[in-house]
Formats: C-alpha cells, structure tokens, sequence
C-alpha cells in the first residue's frame, strides 16, 4: 500500500468512526442493557417475530425468503426500505447474513434486534431514518437454521454444547460449499443453503456485505485462500479498500480494536489481530468461503466479522453484545454510499444493463444493473471511470471521489456504427442459419488461437472439425444445454445463436454464448466471436484475455485436473483432456495435486482446529 493509499484509508475510518461514536451515543437505551428482554429464538421463534415486524410496519419491510434448508426451514430475509419490494435506481443495495454455522448464534440475535431497531426508530432517529431512505438493506438473521435447532436443543441455556450444529444437516460446512478461486467446487455440488445465496446474490445488485460468524473477535477480509493452503496474505485487486472496511466495523466496536481485547474463553487460546483486522489466508486459508465468492463472482464487496469467542453465549450476555456490534453495524452499513456510482444509458436514453464499469489500475471491474445503475466502492481520491459495453463506443471520465456521498458519474454511450450493408445479413446470422443449407455452416475462426481453422464446417454425425478443446474427437459433446450447440444444424455446420434457451438467463443478439448465468457453464462474453470473459462455475475463473481466446493462466490455477494435460500442454497445444471428450462441463473434475495437497493440508491442520475452537 502506498503512503496515499494510507493516507485515504486512514481518513475514511476515522471520519467513520467520528461520525458514528458521535450520532449513536444518545441512541443506546437502558431497556438495550435490560437482560430480561434478551432470549434465543428458535426456527418458529424466529419466523413469528419476523411476521410480527413485517405485518406492524408494512411501509418500510418486506418478509421473503431465498429458498430452504436441507430439512425444510425457510431461508427468511428481511427487507428493511422505504420502497419495500422495489429497487430504486441509483439506491445501492447491502446485506447481513448470520448464523451461517448454526452453532455462532450471537449474530442472529443481534440482527433480529437491529431489524427491530430500524422497524421502531424509523420515526424516529434520523439517523436510522436516512440509512433506510438512502439504503435498500437485507438482513438474513439464519442461513442455517437446521443447524442452530441442533445446537439450540443440546442443552440448556448455559449447557449447550457450542461444538454442535456447525455444518448443515448434511454435515457440510457451508463456507467451505460455494465455488473457489483455484479449486472450483471441493465439496461436490452446492448444499441447498448454498445454492440459495448463490441465486440471491445473482439477482440483487448488491455492493457491500457483511457475514457474521463467532469464535474470535476480528474483521477479516479477502481473500481467504491461497492455491496451496498456506497461512499467507492474498491480496486482492481491492486490499486498501477491505482493509478500510474492516477497520470500520473494528474501530467502531467497543474491543476489536485493541491491541490486548478482553478474552472471556480460558478454554480457547486467546487470539490479537492489529488494529482487530486480519487478511482471511493470513489468518488461515479457506477453500470455498463465501466473502470471496460475493467478490470475484459478483458486484459485491463482503467481510467476515468474528463478532466474540463464545459462539453460544447464555442469553443474559446478549444486551452486552448487541451494545458492542450496534455501531459498527450501522457504520459498515453506510460504507456502501462511498466511492462512486451513476447510471449508463445510450443516447435514446435507456438504460444499459451489463455494462462494465472499469478503473484504472484497478483489476475489478463492476456492472450495471437492469436499470442501468452501478455502484463501485472507492477511497477518496481521484479515478479514471471507463463505461464500456458491447457494441457501444467505450467511455472514459475523471472522478473526484469524497470521503462522502458517492461521486456521480452518469454515461451516455455511442453505437458503434455496423459494418455490414443494411440489407446484408448480419455475419451471425448467416451462421446462425448455415444448417439450412447442408454443408455449408461455418464458424469464423480463430475461436481457439492454435489448432482452430478460420473455417470449420461440421460433418453429418460427428462434432466439429476442430482440434478446440471445446470439440474434441468426433461424436455429439453432450455439454448440457451445450449439447445443443454440438448437434446444431442437423450435422450440418454452424452454431446457432438461439440454442441455449433452456440455460441462461437471457442471450446475446449477436452471439451464441449466454449473456446470463449458467450454474456449470459460461457467464457472459464482451467480445464478438471468442471466449467468454466472465466466468467458468467449475473452477476456471476470470478474466479472457480481450484479444485471445487462452485464458490467463493465473486464472487458470488448477488445470491439470481437466486430465493428465499439464499446464503448459494446455498452454501451448490447447489439446483437450479425456474429461472434456465428450463429456461435460460438470465434468472438469477438480482433482489437481495442488487441490489435492490443499485438502490434505486443510483436513490436517485446520479442520480439526476449526471443529475445537469453531473459527471462521
């Protein structure tokens, strides 16, 4: 980190911390200190008081629910705005989720409280009043409630056994389940609870997010994992800015921030983190953790908050906790108005959806909504904004970015002006409907740089006549929904731009690749005619290089598991592995020595420890 990256980040917490130290103080009640007002709440506890604030204060919530648990449980949320129900353009949207190892039951509790907190002070505290009115928020109080039953019915309240209802029903970890930066999916395919945030955080433009989690007292932040397990910093595109983050949840809490925090578990060898902030991997490394999908995989900015080293406290200790994380909560929060943010239109004046939103120097790219809005997290200082979308002239503008609100920075992009004659059929068109005419389809090339003719027509029964590791040997590659594009044309040739109906979440106009979201396949593709430049679920994650169809190979960490292909064969021949050969794209199979070695490494040395003292 420079020093002027210090600099910013130093004034961005501090001006937090000042902000909120000084608005809230007045706010803390002695009914909040009150331990008889303070209990546990099981599944049906839980469910009936989210009702109850939903049916009280209609205007500013809305009750809903992601999916369910493994035994059934409804996954609720609670959406506290004051346009329930609605995205609002140029209204950025946070989330809370708790109670992810059921057995960590502090959060949970102190989210129901705050949803309370903003159901009553809506009237009023101004404060509260203006975050809901600025914020359209997400509070999800329980992503494992199958498992907080299991630890809640160990015992009583100051007898249970804290070492219970960890993983979900199925005895998985959930933050070890969503797909990694190096690994892909480790543990086969994604739990119903995980699968569900999964979907969650697809279909919301969510920009900042926080996971609280207990047995330690920390702020940790991505990444969390490093390609052999080690306990080493990961630094991500974004590091100053999560380190920021983190320190306004610590800084803003009552001991997190000290050098020596109280430490109230003689059982559990007490932890200190400088300034209560942590990098995840530095701390210890952990395959398929949730922050880092929110990151590489959405919009989304999240940390992980270690909120105390007793996972399951007796009730009576609960005003304490809440009285600790209230601010921080309210002051993390209202990060999510720092940086930047507009609206991308073209000069009709309607929005652009999946416009990428791009600084310079910076190796995180976000995209706007359906609306056409966007919100990119950023210290103070000044950017270079760079609005870009496919058949639209790309648009770059200075940003002066304050401590806060967010600096506006709005987009009207140009058409490009089309090539083609304006009765002459468009060139995807032409292959879109090659099949009409047997043996006639091509594909323009090259799709793969090495090995992939300029023209490829498909023979009657066979794949294409390629050496891509897209086609290899001969026959139909029965990819899924890509099974479609192997058939196209009756055997006739091209791939046509209409086939994966029954995939994605809508298509390109111009392309046969997807432009939404495929659990096992191919998200979406900026560039005409080559590889995708999102990502690949099964472990091969961004970015395509603009210019070539070869993935970068440091996004590619984990390749050898496509077969007994090594890296560098892939890289030079791009021959593809017997997985590919017919097969599918569920098939990579994540098996490399590196995953392998992590595993190992994982199962030895942290499993257990995350089972004794119940971390991350």
């Amino acid at each position: 980190m420079t020093e002027i990256e210090f600099q910013r980040m130093t004034f961005f917490v501090v001006l937090s911390v000042l902000t909120y130290a000084a608005t809230n103080a007045a706010t803390i009640e002695r009914r909040d200190l009150e331990s008889n007002n303070w209990k546990y709440h099981n599944y049906e506890g839980m469910t009936k008081l989210l009702q109850e604030f939903a049916s009280k204060y209609p205007k500013i919530t809305r009750l809903y629910h992601i999916g369910e648990s493994v035994q059934g449980r409804k996954l609720w949320v609670m959406e506290i705005s004051n346009k329930p129900g609605k995205h609002q353009v140029g209204v950025p949207e946070f989330k809370y989720i708790a109670n992810m190892h059921g057995n960590e039951a502090v959060g949970r509790e102190v989210l129901l409280k705050l949803i309370k907190e903003f159901c009553e002070g809506y009237k009023s505290d101004a404060e509260i009043k203006r975050l809901i009115k600025t914020t359209r928020i997400h509070l999800m109080p329980s992503m494992n409630p199958d498992g907080f039953e299991l630890a809640f019915n160990s015992g009583t309240d100051s007898k249970r056994d804290w070492l219970l209802g960890r993983s979900n029903a199925n005895n998985v970890d959930l933050n070890r389940n969503f797909p990694d930066q190096y690994f892909g999916l480790t543990s086969g395919k994604p739990q119903p609870e995980t699968a569900a945030v999964m979907k969650w955080v697809k279909s919301y433009p969510f920009v900042l997010s926080a996971n609280l989690h207990g047995g330690s007292l920390v702020a940790n932040y991505p990444y969390d994992d490093t390609i052999n397990g080690e306990s080493k910093y990961s630094e991500s595109p974004d590091d100053e800015i999560f380190q920021a983050l983190a320190k306004t949840f610590s800084e803003n809490h009552s001991t997190m921030h000290l050098k020596n925090p109280p430490w109230p578990c003689p059982e559990v060898p007490a932890e200190h983190f400088r300034d209560g902030i942590t990098n995840g991997a530095k701390w210890y490394s952990v395959t398929g953790g949730m922050q880092d999908y929110n990151y590489i995989r959405s919009n989304c900015f999240e940390i992980t908050v270690e909120q105390g080293c007793r996972k399951f406290p007796p009730a009576a200790d609960l005003p304490k906790y809440w009285l600790e994380n209230k601010n921080p909560l309210l002051a993390f929060l209202d990060q999510v108005h720092k940086g930047v943010k507009g609206v991308v239109k073209d000069e009709s004046g309607q929005p652009v959806k999946g416009a990428k939103i791009s600084i310079k120097n910076k190796r995180k790219d976000v995209k706007t909504a359906v609306d056409g809005d966007y919100w990119r997290l950023l210290l103070p200082g000044e950017y270079d904004v760079t609005a870009s979308a496919r058949g639209y002239i790309s648009s770059t503008k200075k940003a002066k970015v304050e401590d806060a609100p967010a600096a506006q920075i709005n987009f009207v992009l140009k058409k490009v002006n089309s090539q083609y004659k304006p009765h002459e059929p468009h060139q995807y068109d032409q292959m879109a409907h090659a099949g009409d005419k047997p043996g006639t389809g091509v594909i323009p090339g090259p799709l793969f740089g090495a090995g992939f003719p300029e023209k490829n027509t498909r023979p009657s029964g066979g794949g294409l006549a390629t050496s891509s590791i897209m086609n290899q040997g001969g026959g139909n590659a029965g990819w899924g929904n890509y099974g479609n594009v192997a058939t196209a044309g009756a055997g006739d040739g091209a791939v046509p731009a209409q086939t994966l109906q029954d995939g994605p979440t809508g298509m390109s106009d111009e392309m046969s690749n997807p432009v939404g979201h495929l659990e096992t396949g191919i998200d979406s593709s900026p560039n005409v005619g080559i590889l995708p430049s999102a990502r690949i679920e099964d472990g091969l994650i961004s970015n395509y290089q603009s210019e070539t169809t070869l993935p970068k190979l440091n996004s590619m960490t984990g390749i050898d598991a496509m077969g007994s292909n090594s890296v560098e064969r892939f890289t030079t021949t791009n021959q593809a592995s017997p997985a590919m050969q017919g097969g599918s794209l569920d098939s990579i199979a994540m098996s490399s020595p590196y995953e392998s070695n992590a595993r190992d490494y994982l199962d030895g040395q942290y499993s257990a420890r995350n089972a004794q003292l119940g971390m991350g």
